[in-house]
């Protein structure tokens, strides 16, 4: 039985702007309320940034205003970006986990970091391979994933290929290639997930299940890597990381008879990516469609869900974990009120000022263990939840957002 892979706590940052340079993962790193810190997404060369018409900006969902960051409004706010990938290389971010992960003064291994990485699927695999003999070198208590995004909407002529069966079967076989050849055997040092687009119909569920399986046959493009004697036959996939933004999204404003876009994008028509509450109710669709699907198949099962996409406070923390997600990915809010928005995620008081435990788990999903245990830097651990229990909502929580 594959293990399944989890966070404690199950809360994190998502691939985003927010976590470009090392300054920014090692606030999360030490950030106390984060099961895990995920990078920016990245690629072998680096993207080549333009912020002329590489940005980002926050509004108000209701009124379509910017919002700056620090506003009152920036609470509970909706977000837009023509963003790529990061501009810097691969290596930055391996030498950052390296970094990061054997820091004494933090605690060596004390969470998960997640590198998450892009491009063509030789350069995904050998991007594995990279994080594989980074992995191999450091501490066992050191845990290393790599995430493959497959999903920006933002760069031209290029759609996700998450979106194709055909496509992501090709990523997914190039992984499998590289994997089952690495010694000692890779999906337990290095394990692999997947950043998923936001899908809108039922028949797309179906074909991302079928792509997550390789091809019988494998494609061996690397001159230097040996074909294995027994290849995988299942999945390498142990995550998977719903939901990135929503493409062919605009925001524009009014006045005088003149309208004005919020910000510009590669191509310069105004259409990017939207994130932030806005996407928050098709984000529990997509995560709960997920989890059926996934636990429909014994061979699926295992595979963890982060759920991301508009959670900006507990309430919709506990929405996301009450669909099925295992652990909860936030952007746009840690964007727009600082690493501190993590403790705040994980706190809920109700009307008269009375502090309520947070469910980190739920009896929807139950596979999952109902006892959280949070490692202190000395290697003791500390139990957070002290019994198991239904959970049906705080005092005062409703389904509007």
């Amino acid at each position: 039985m594959v293990p399944k892979l989890r966070f404690q706590p199950p809360i994190l940052n998502s691939a985003s702007l927010w976590a470009t340079t090392v300054e920014e993962l090692r606030a999360l790193y030490e950030c106390d309320f984060t099961g895990a810190v995920t990078t920016r997404t990245c690629t072998l060369g680096g993207f080549n940034h333009n912020e002329n018409v590489r940005q980002q900006a926050f509004f108000a969902p209701d009124t379509t205003e910017e919002v700056v960051k620090g506003d009152p409004g920036a609470a509970n706010c909706s977000s837009l970006n023509s963003l790529g990938y990061s501009p810097y290389k691969l290596d930055y971010y391996l030498n950052a986990a390296k970094s990061l992960l054997q820091d004494r003064t933090l605690g060596v291994g004390r969470k998960p970091f997640i590198i998450s990485v892009t491009g063509s699927a030789v350069e995904v695999a050998l991007s594995y391979r990279k994080i594989f003999r980074l992995a191999k070198n450091l501490p066992k208590k050191c845990v290393v994933l790599m995430e493959v995004n497959l999903s920006c909407p933002n760069i031209p002529q290029k759609p996700p290929p998450a979106y194709s069966t055909q496509h992501l079967r090709e990523y997914i076989t190039n992984i499998n290639t590289m994997l089952s050849s690495l010694e000692p055997p890779s999906e337990n040092l290095v394990r692999v997930g997947l950043k998923l687009p936001p899908y809108t119909y039922e028949t797309q569920f179906d074909d991302l299940i079928k792509g997550l399986f390789p091809d019988a046959a494998l494609n061996l493009p690397f001159a230097d890597v040996k074909a294995p004697a027994k290849p995988r036959s299942n999945t390498p996939i142990a995550f998977l990381t719903a939901i990135n933004t929503l493409g062919s999204s605009m925001v524009v404003s009014v006045e005088n008879d003149e309208s004005f876009r919020l910000i510009p994008s590669a191509d310069l028509t105004g259409i990017c990516g939207l994130g932030g509450v806005s996407i928050h109710p098709l984000a529990l669709g997509n995560v709960n469609t997920l989890r059926r699907k996934l636990n429909a198949r014994p061979e699926l099962k295992h595979i963890t869900i982060i759920g991301v996409g508009g959670v900006y406070d507990s309430c919709g923390y506990a929405r996301m974990i009450s669909v099925g997600a295992d652990a909860v990915g936030v952007a746009t809010v840690l964007g727009a009120r600082g690493v501190d928005v993590f403790e705040n995620l994980l706190t809920h008081y109700d009307d008269d000022g009375e502090l309520y435990e947070i469910p980190l788990i739920s009896e929807k999903c139950p596979e999952i263990d109902t006892t959280l245990r949070w490692r202190r830097d000395d290697g003791s651990s500390q139990e957070l939840i002290k019994k198991t229990f239904k959970f049906t909502g705080f005092p005062g929580m409703t389904d509007e957002l």
